[in-house]
Protein backbone atom coordinates (compact mmCIF):
# COMPACT_ATOMS: atom_id res chain seq x y z
CA UNK A 1 0.00 0.00 0.00
CA UNK A 2 1.35 3.42 -0.91
CA UNK A 3 0.93 5.54 2.19
CA UNK A 4 1.08 8.66 0.07
CA UNK A 5 -2.51 7.94 -0.98
CA UNK A 6 -3.58 8.82 2.56
CA UNK A 7 -1.53 11.99 2.78
CA UNK A 8 -3.54 15.03 3.69
CA UNK A 9 -1.49 17.23 1.39
CA UNK A 10 -2.53 15.34 -1.75
CA UNK A 11 -6.28 15.52 -1.18
CA UNK A 12 -8.57 18.43 -2.12
CA UNK A 13 -9.83 20.36 0.90
CA UNK A 14 -13.37 19.09 0.38
CA UNK A 15 -12.25 15.45 0.45
CA UNK A 16 -9.64 15.43 3.21
CA UNK A 17 -11.89 14.09 5.94
CA UNK A 18 -15.05 13.08 4.08
CA UNK A 19 -14.60 9.46 5.17
CA UNK A 20 -14.72 10.26 8.90
CA UNK A 21 -17.46 12.88 9.09
CA UNK A 22 -19.80 10.33 10.66
CA UNK A 23 -17.49 9.80 13.65
CA UNK A 24 -18.57 11.42 16.95
CA UNK A 25 -17.03 14.86 17.30
CA UNK A 26 -15.58 14.45 20.76
CA UNK A 27 -12.23 13.91 22.44
CA UNK A 28 -12.62 10.14 22.94
CA UNK A 29 -10.71 8.59 20.09
CA UNK A 30 -11.51 4.87 19.50
CA UNK A 31 -14.28 5.83 17.08
CA UNK A 32 -11.71 7.11 14.58
CA UNK A 33 -9.14 4.33 14.81
CA UNK A 34 -7.58 3.54 11.49
CA UNK A 35 -9.58 6.24 9.70
CA UNK A 36 -7.53 9.40 10.13
CA UNK A 37 -4.92 9.72 7.35
CA UNK A 38 -1.44 8.88 8.62
CA UNK A 39 -0.10 12.20 7.34
CA UNK A 40 -2.91 14.32 8.77
CA UNK A 41 -1.27 17.27 10.53
CA UNK A 42 -4.29 18.94 12.13
CA UNK A 43 -7.24 17.81 14.24
CA UNK A 44 -10.19 17.31 11.83
CA UNK A 45 -12.70 17.54 14.69
CA UNK A 46 -12.09 21.15 15.62
CA UNK A 47 -12.18 24.36 13.64
CA UNK A 48 -8.85 26.03 12.85
CA UNK A 49 -7.94 28.25 15.78
CA UNK A 50 -10.01 26.26 18.30
CA UNK A 51 -7.30 23.71 19.08
CA UNK A 52 -6.53 23.20 22.77
CA UNK A 53 -3.10 24.14 24.06
CA UNK A 54 -0.70 21.34 24.96
CA UNK A 55 -0.75 20.34 28.62
CA UNK A 56 3.01 19.82 28.65
CA UNK A 57 4.51 23.04 27.36
CA UNK A 58 8.19 23.61 26.60
CA UNK A 59 10.03 24.72 29.71
CA UNK A 60 13.40 26.40 29.42
CA UNK A 61 14.01 25.72 33.12
CA UNK A 62 13.40 21.98 32.78
CA UNK A 63 15.54 21.92 29.64
CA UNK A 64 18.39 23.72 31.38
CA UNK A 65 18.23 21.37 34.38
CA UNK A 66 18.29 18.21 32.26
CA UNK A 67 21.11 19.47 30.04
CA UNK A 68 23.10 20.50 33.12
CA UNK A 69 22.73 17.02 34.64
CA UNK A 70 23.71 15.51 31.29
CA UNK A 71 26.88 17.62 31.21
CA UNK A 72 27.79 16.62 34.78
CA UNK A 73 27.55 12.98 33.74
CA UNK A 74 29.74 13.44 30.67
CA UNK A 75 33.45 12.54 30.51
CA UNK A 76 34.13 16.23 29.85
CA UNK A 77 33.23 16.89 33.49
CA UNK A 78 34.52 13.73 35.13
CA UNK A 79 36.05 10.63 33.52
CA UNK A 80 35.11 8.35 36.44
CA UNK A 81 33.31 5.28 35.11
CA UNK A 82 34.10 6.17 31.51
CA UNK A 83 36.41 3.28 30.63
CA UNK A 84 35.90 2.04 27.08
CA UNK A 85 34.52 -1.34 28.14
CA UNK A 86 32.12 0.03 30.74
CA UNK A 87 30.94 2.80 28.42
CA UNK A 88 30.00 0.29 25.72
CA UNK A 89 28.15 -1.94 28.17
CA UNK A 90 26.25 0.99 29.70
CA UNK A 91 25.38 2.34 26.24
CA UNK A 92 23.75 -0.99 25.34
CA UNK A 93 21.92 -1.17 28.68
CA UNK A 94 20.63 2.38 28.15
CA UNK A 95 19.31 1.42 24.69
CA UNK A 96 17.41 -1.50 26.23
CA UNK A 97 16.08 0.70 29.06
CA UNK A 98 14.76 3.43 26.73
CA UNK A 99 13.34 0.91 24.24
CA UNK A 100 11.40 -0.76 27.03
CA UNK A 101 10.41 2.60 28.46
CA UNK A 102 9.06 3.85 25.13
CA UNK A 103 6.66 0.94 24.78
CA UNK A 104 5.43 1.02 28.37
CA UNK A 105 5.00 4.79 28.24
CA UNK A 106 2.92 4.46 25.06
CA UNK A 107 0.68 1.76 26.54
CA UNK A 108 0.01 3.86 29.65
CA UNK A 109 -0.76 7.16 27.97
CA UNK A 110 -2.82 5.61 25.17
CA UNK A 111 -5.21 4.25 27.81
CA UNK A 112 -8.41 6.31 27.85
CA UNK A 113 -9.34 4.75 31.19
CA UNK A 114 -6.85 7.22 32.68
CA UNK A 115 -8.44 10.28 31.12
CA UNK A 116 -10.63 11.07 34.13
CA UNK A 117 -7.81 10.74 36.64
CA UNK A 118 -6.49 13.96 38.23
CA UNK A 119 -3.14 15.25 36.95
CA UNK A 120 -2.37 12.26 34.71
CA UNK A 121 -5.73 12.42 32.89
CA UNK A 122 -5.05 15.68 31.03
CA UNK A 123 -1.57 14.39 30.16
CA UNK A 124 -3.09 11.22 28.69
CA UNK A 125 -5.62 13.19 26.62
CA UNK A 126 -2.85 15.46 25.42
CA UNK A 127 -0.89 12.40 24.28
CA UNK A 128 -3.91 10.75 22.62
CA UNK A 129 -4.66 13.76 20.44
CA UNK A 130 -1.77 12.44 18.32
CA UNK A 131 -4.18 9.81 16.98
CA UNK A 132 -6.32 12.42 15.23
CA UNK A 133 -3.44 14.56 13.98
CA UNK A 134 -0.59 12.04 13.55
CA UNK A 135 1.71 14.18 11.43
CA UNK A 136 1.42 17.28 13.62
CA UNK A 137 4.61 16.23 15.41
CA UNK A 138 6.52 16.73 12.14
CA UNK A 139 5.39 20.35 11.89
CA UNK A 140 6.51 21.51 15.34
CA UNK A 141 9.79 23.36 15.73
CA UNK A 142 12.31 20.63 16.53
CA UNK A 143 13.69 22.38 19.63
CA UNK A 144 10.21 22.91 21.07
CA UNK A 145 9.36 19.33 20.16
CA UNK A 146 12.33 17.93 22.09
CA UNK A 147 11.60 20.18 25.04
CA UNK A 148 8.34 18.28 25.57
CA UNK A 149 10.34 15.33 26.88
CA UNK A 150 12.50 17.42 29.21
CA UNK A 151 9.96 17.87 32.01
CA UNK A 152 9.23 14.12 32.34
CA UNK A 153 12.97 13.53 32.10
CA UNK A 154 13.70 16.01 34.91
CA UNK A 155 11.05 14.41 37.13
CA UNK A 156 12.54 10.92 36.76
CA UNK A 157 16.27 11.02 35.97
CA UNK A 158 18.12 13.55 38.23
CA UNK A 159 16.82 12.00 41.46
CA UNK A 160 18.04 8.57 40.35
CA UNK A 161 21.38 10.03 39.30
CA UNK A 162 21.71 11.39 42.84
CA UNK A 163 20.63 8.11 44.47
CA UNK A 164 23.15 6.10 42.43
CA UNK A 165 25.98 8.66 42.62
CA UNK A 166 28.30 6.28 44.51
CA UNK A 167 28.07 3.73 41.71
CA UNK A 168 30.31 5.62 39.27
CA UNK A 169 30.04 2.90 36.65
CA UNK A 170 26.44 4.05 36.12
CA UNK A 171 27.46 7.53 35.03
CA UNK A 172 27.69 6.51 31.35
CA UNK A 173 24.34 4.70 31.70
CA UNK A 174 22.55 7.89 32.77
CA UNK A 175 24.43 9.94 30.16
CA UNK A 176 23.29 7.63 27.35
CA UNK A 177 19.79 7.36 28.84
CA UNK A 178 19.31 11.12 28.50
CA UNK A 179 20.79 11.01 24.99
CA UNK A 180 18.55 8.13 23.87
CA UNK A 181 15.51 9.80 25.42
CA UNK A 182 15.94 12.51 22.80
CA UNK A 183 16.64 10.00 20.02
CA UNK A 184 13.46 8.09 20.99
CA UNK A 185 11.38 11.24 20.65
CA UNK A 186 12.98 12.02 17.29
CA UNK A 187 12.48 8.43 16.09
CA UNK A 188 8.72 8.82 16.60
CA UNK A 189 8.76 12.06 14.63
CA UNK A 190 10.83 10.52 11.82
CA UNK A 191 8.42 7.57 11.58
CA UNK A 192 5.71 10.05 10.54
CA UNK A 193 7.78 11.57 7.74
CA UNK A 194 7.85 10.40 4.15
CA UNK A 195 11.07 8.50 3.38
CA UNK A 196 12.05 11.11 0.82
CA UNK A 197 11.82 13.83 3.49
CA UNK A 198 14.02 12.04 6.04
CA UNK A 199 17.78 12.17 6.38
CA UNK A 200 19.48 9.33 4.51
CA UNK A 201 21.08 8.07 7.72
CA UNK A 202 17.64 7.95 9.39
CA UNK A 203 16.12 6.03 6.46
CA UNK A 204 19.04 3.58 6.60
CA UNK A 205 18.60 3.08 10.36
CA UNK A 206 14.84 2.56 9.92
CA UNK A 207 15.44 0.01 7.18
CA UNK A 208 17.87 -1.97 9.35
CA UNK A 209 15.81 -1.94 12.56
CA UNK A 210 17.90 0.60 14.43
CA UNK A 211 15.10 3.18 14.51
CA UNK A 212 11.32 2.94 14.37
CA UNK A 213 10.12 2.68 10.77
CA UNK A 214 6.92 3.99 9.25
CA UNK A 215 6.03 0.47 8.09
CA UNK A 216 6.13 -0.75 11.69
CA UNK A 217 4.50 2.25 13.35
CA UNK A 218 1.61 2.67 10.90
CA UNK A 219 0.15 -0.60 12.21
CA UNK A 220 -0.40 1.08 15.57
CA UNK A 221 -2.42 3.86 13.96
CA UNK A 222 -4.72 1.29 12.36
CA UNK A 223 -5.90 -0.39 15.56
CA UNK A 224 -4.14 1.32 18.53
CA UNK A 225 -3.62 -2.08 20.20
CA UNK A 226 -0.18 -3.15 18.93
CA UNK A 227 3.31 -1.87 18.06
CA UNK A 228 3.71 0.47 21.02
CA UNK A 229 7.45 1.05 20.81
CA UNK A 230 8.40 4.50 19.54
CA UNK A 231 12.20 4.09 19.62
CA UNK A 232 13.41 1.07 17.66
CA UNK A 233 10.41 -1.21 17.48
CA UNK A 234 11.88 -4.49 18.63
CA UNK A 235 10.44 -4.04 22.12
CA UNK A 236 7.12 -4.98 20.55
CA UNK A 237 8.35 -8.57 20.43
CA UNK A 238 7.53 -8.43 24.15
CA UNK A 239 4.72 -5.87 24.31
CA UNK A 240 2.53 -7.28 21.52
CA UNK A 241 2.08 -10.75 23.08
CA UNK A 242 1.95 -9.19 26.56
CA UNK A 243 -0.98 -6.91 25.71
CA UNK A 244 -2.73 -9.54 23.61
CA UNK A 245 -2.46 -12.60 25.86
CA UNK A 246 -1.43 -11.64 29.40
CA UNK A 247 -2.46 -8.11 30.37
CA UNK A 248 -4.87 -6.13 28.19
CA UNK A 249 -3.55 -2.79 27.00
CA UNK A 250 -6.41 -0.97 28.78
CA UNK A 251 -5.51 -2.40 32.19
CA UNK A 252 -4.75 0.21 34.83
CA UNK A 253 -2.01 -2.05 36.17
CA UNK A 254 0.33 -0.65 33.54
CA UNK A 255 0.47 2.65 35.43
CA UNK A 256 2.19 1.28 38.58
CA UNK A 257 4.22 -1.09 36.40
CA UNK A 258 5.49 1.87 34.40
CA UNK A 259 6.35 3.81 37.56
CA UNK A 260 8.26 0.78 38.79
CA UNK A 261 10.04 0.38 35.46
CA UNK A 262 11.15 4.02 35.39
CA UNK A 263 12.91 3.54 38.71
CA UNK A 264 14.29 0.08 37.93
CA UNK A 265 17.95 1.26 37.69
CA UNK A 266 17.78 2.73 41.21
CA UNK A 267 16.02 -0.37 42.53
CA UNK A 268 18.74 -2.60 41.08
CA UNK A 269 21.38 -0.35 42.62
CA UNK A 270 19.75 -0.58 46.05
CA UNK A 271 19.83 -4.38 45.89
CA UNK A 272 23.37 -4.57 44.58
CA UNK A 273 25.18 -2.07 46.78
Amino acid sequence: MDLRENSEVELPESQKFSHITSAPLNKEFPSVQGLVPYFCARNPFVKPGDEEDDVIKPSNVASAMLIFVWFLLSPFWNVSGWSVGNSLVQAVLAVCFIEGNSGMFHIVFDNENLNQFPIIGPLAKDFQIHHVQPAAITKVNIIEYLQQVHLPGVLIIPLQVFLTREWVSMRPFWFFTILYLHVMFLAHRWAHMLPGENYKTVSWAQKHGLLLSMKHHVQHHKTYDCNYSIFMGWGDLLYNPLTKHLLHHESLLYLPLYALYCHLPSIIYMFCK
